[in-house]
């Protein structure tokens, strides 16, 4: 006859001040670099709060309004708030450019939906998609849509547009490139490790010098590719080898147990691929596979050097203006530019929490 022992009460949940205690204040050293911290913290944010909003020039819609304020300039984000966020994009067309967001985002819902995260090759393929169609609704020209020229996007959806695309079909690549490291066959594999250690080792910087000033020396005088089309190449070629050896150290985890009886069960290599060795390397490769991500989303500012306007170079024109000359309307354009990257970086490292918090759940299951 077995003894039941008593029943232990449940843990309290800790509260903030017990967090504070075992994280913040441990020790006496732990201690002292909190409280600089938070001096620190509280400096730098009363600063920003009085520049931003106790000091700022709320009213308004010329530079003359801001003039008696000692803060931002917010008149001048009013009047060319569209300009920062469609650019130059014609006004009667603009529904295009929320279609393809309203695009990006079903896709994005559909892909992550139970039976696409079961079939990562077809998730894939989804997303693959989406880069094609939102370009021609936004090139036009087709199905009775007004052309309308790269050279006239511009502004935040420029920056989104270019980084979805880059992530896109870079990861795809990515894969592909991973699996040809990987391969058997020698010069499969050689070709693989040379390209991939290449484009890791050159700045993006200089991949987009070449791509939009001299590749085209290198080309037919008759065909011409769009700066913005060689733009995003270069970013698709440095972005995907970074993904191939994130995609890599997902698949070198996955136990050569698991090959071994797929190939017991007679699956062929790429339904081995598909079914066994995405299934399991993509959740493990998820957290580079996200700091790649960010990491593209911010280098998209360096396409201003080639003088394709994204959301920082909308910003600089918009206050070289000559009605908006003043070093108020810049500072005060660089903080909503600050904002922005950051939102948009932050969001994405809170859902790549929530799908490698969800990705281990479904593994323990």
């Amino acid at each position: 006859m077995s003894v039941s022992s008593p029943r232990q009460p449940p843990p309290k949940a800790a509260g903030p001040w017990s967090w504070a205690r075992r994280n913040l204040f441990s020790s006496p050293g732990n201690a002292a670099v909190s409280l600089v911290c938070a001096v620190l913290i509280a400096g730098i944010g009363a600063a920003m709060v009085d520049w931003l909003v106790l000091s700022a020039a709320w009213r308004g819609t010329r530079l003359e309004d801001c003039a008696g304020a000692e803060g931002a300039c917010w008149p001048f984000a009013r009047a060319r708030w569209d300009q920062f966020v469609y650019g130059v994009y014609p006004e009667g067309q603009r529904w295009r450019i929320d279609g393809a967001l309203v695009l990006a985002l079903l896709i994005a819902l559909l892909a992550a939906t139970r039976p696409l995260r079961r079939r990562p090759v077809h998730a894939l393929a989804l997303l693959l998609a989406w880069p094609v169609a939102a370009g021609l609704l936004l090139r036009g020209g087709v199905a009775g849509l007004v052309p309308v020229e790269t050279a006239r996007w511009g502004g935040l959806i420029l920056t989104l547009f270019m980084a979805a695309a880059a992530i896109a079909i870079a990861l795809p690549a990515g894969i592909l490139l991973a699996l040809a490291r990987r391969s058997s066959k020698t010069a499969l594999r050689t070709f693989a490790v040379c390209w991939i250690e290449f484009w890791r080792g050159v700045p993006m910087l200089a991949v987009l010098f070449v791509a939009v000033s001299m590749f085209p020396l290198f080309m037919p005088a008759e065909i011409e590719l769009d700066r913005l089309v060689r733009a995003m190449a270069a970013f698709v070629i440095v972005t995907a080898a970074f993904m191939a050896e994130a995609v890599r150290g997902g698949l070198q985890a996955i136990p050569d147990g698991q090959f071994e009886a797929a190939r017991a069960l007679g699956l062929g290599y790429w339904r081995t691929i598909g079914l066994v060795a995405l299934p399991q390397a993509l959740p493990i490769a998820l957290p580079s596979i996200v700091n790649i991500a960010i990491l593209v989303f911010k280098e998209t500012t360096l396409v201003i050097v080639i003088g394709v306007f994204c959301l920082l170079g909308m910003i600089q024109t918009a206050a070289t203006s000559p009605e908006w000359i003043s070093e108020q309307a810049i500072l005060t354009g660089y903080a909503i530019a600050a904002a922005a990257y950051w939102i948009f970086c932050f969001g994405l490292s809170r859902v790549g929490l929530r799908l490698e918090a969800r990705l281990a759940r479904g593994r323990q299951q």
